[in-house]
């Protein structure tokens, strides 16, 4: 007998159909990737700020996820500003400039497994992604990768090819989970 009920997959209530939400078209991938925006830069600030209240203290702070002009840094993404409790080493700078790489480093791992996700979860973890290859350039004397790298006697185009290499394997796994 011909039943109009669509079945799902295996019968999990949970499946769709790959990319379904694509239908949606570019205003809500717009929207998505704006969502993602905001909130990996307030992830990848907070991951500042939390290490740097762990490890010296942080009296008052200032953070904005948008871009604007920083009265000291000029044109920048997103930014917070502290007052700290006491006067950070150079040991503790290195680790609060780091501290991004840690959530990025979970959604490098993660990217891969939302093959068959809606488009609203590959676009918020790859935002993961995308702050990994932005935090591998040095845009300015005071980048993440330039003061982590310098901290801990590191090359910089080694690490800026790690970072990417391990940016390109969370795609290749993701394309490959995706036709496989």
């Amino acid at each position: 007998l011909y039943s109009t009920y669509k079945q799902t997959k295996n019968r999990n209530l949970y499946y769709h159909e790959p990319y379904k939400s694509t239908q949606k078209g570019v205003p809500m991938f717009l929207l998505y990737a704006i969502l993602s925006y905001l909130l990996w830069a307030y992830i990848h600030e907070y991951a500042h700020l939390l290490t740097a209240k762990k490890l010296v203290g942080v009296k008052s702070y200032s953070m904005k996820i948008y871009p604007h002009t920083h009265p000291r840094l000029g044109l920048v993404f997103a930014s917070v500003s502290y007052e700290f409790e006491k006067t950070m080493t150079k040991a503790e700078k290195t680790k609060i400039s780091f501290a991004p790489r840690i959530p990025d480093a979970i959604a490098l791992f993660l990217f891969p497994f939302t093959y068959n996700l809606d488009l609203f979860w590959i676009i918020l973890v790859g935002g993961g992604l995308v702050d990994t290859i932005r935090g591998s350039f040095i845009f300015s004397p005071t980048s993440d990768i330039k003061r982590y790298c310098d901290g801990w006697g590191l090359h910089y185009p080694y690490i800026r090819t790690v970072q990417l290499s391990l940016v390109g394997l969370s795609l290749s796994l993701f394309i490959l989970l995706r036709v496989y």
